[in-house]
């Protein structure tokens, strides 16, 4: 499924979209191969059309329950990083959403396991501090490339850092000019011809 674009602020742009790493799925897809094995091999087994069509619906039932439920969880799960903030949106009918602005993020660190580096995916672990002293962290597991993740995230933050620097520099040249209200002062003219 894809990220809503509405979501975005004006001027924001989304950097990384990703989902959790496709190993999350894996006890879905055993569970399907199993149940499926086992259903097929009953409904072989029993000569009574009645008890292979209550099997069959048994299993159906089963994966839709077990299997089908991870899989809609995973592909409504979106962990996408902007340009301004690291938003976090699970859930289809009963929906969760987590928002971290950039400017807020203190330190981000990344972990994995030997089979995490082999498949590419990882923790990442994002803490953030505020003005208030409140502070707290965001830890996105089965990240797939969590420590290229990281990278990005580390860049995002410098952008970020750059553009407040930017903006508060704005705000001081404008203190410096005062306020006439609907008067706008004429922009100076220098003569060069004439003598002083």
């Amino acid at each position: 499924m894809r990220f809503p674009e509405r979501l975005l602020v004006e001027d924001e742009r989304v950097v990384l979209h990703l989902h959790p790493h496709w190993k999350t799925l894996t006890p879905a897809v055993l569970v399907l191969l199993a149940t499926v094995g086992v259903a097929s091999y009953g409904i072989g087994a029993l000569r009574y059309p009645s008890l292979q069509v209550l099997i069959a619906l048994a299993a159906i039932a089963f994966i839709g329950w077990f299997s089908g439920r991870r899989v809609v969880r995973w592909l409504t799960t979106h962990v996408v990083f902007t340009s301004e903030r690291i938003i976090v949106r699970v859930g289809l009918f009963k929906r969760h959403r987590w928002e971290l602005p950039l400017a807020d993020i203190t330190d981000v660190a990344y972990a994995s396991s030997i089979l995490g580096r082999m498949l590419r995916c990882g923790t990442l672990v994002v803490r953030a501090g505020t003005e208030d002293g409140e502070s707290g962290q965001l830890t996105l597991v089965d990240l797939p490339r969590a420590r290229d993740v990281q990278t990005i995230l580390y860049e995002l933050m410098e952008e970020e850092e750059k553009r407040a620097a930017e903006e508060e520099d704005e705000e001081e040249f404008d203190d410096d000019i005062p306020d006439f209200g609907n008067f706008r002062p004429s922009s100076p003219v220098v003569k060069l011809d004439q003598p002083e």
